[in-house]
């Protein structure tokens, strides 16, 4: 999974924090993001301990339209999440967490 601008502009309006500890980060998720499918994979979301460094573990509930990471703080800062909910500045994101990405 590569990040690009637009899909992480697309997750940011779709995406809310519902709670985050410091190694912990719960993310609700509007329904509306299928209508993205094409550019956005919740399944390779829910695999995202697989590609990114530091991420330890991803907890994805459709039912509730819930996902929940648990991080290493000490790999990716607690901010990158914030500023994926919240940021306009997609591209930026889109490089750190490219930058995380592991080498198959």
């Amino acid at each position: 999974m590569i990040f690009n601008k637009e899909n992480i502009e697309i997750l940011s309006k779709h995406v809310s924090i519902v709670h985050h500890l410091k190694g912990r980060v719960r993310f609700k998720i509007d329904i509306k993001i299928q209508n993205y499918s094409d550019k956005i994979d919740l399944e390779a979301l829910g695999k995202l301990e697989q590609k990114i460094k530091g991420v330890k573990s991803v907890s994805l509930n459709k039912l509730a339209k819930s996902l929940t990471i648990e991080y290493d703080h000490t790999v990716i800062a607690s901010s990158t999440w914030e500023e994926l909910a919240n940021s306009d500045n997609h591209e930026e994101i889109a490089n750190k967490l490219n930058n995380l990405l592991k080498e198959d």
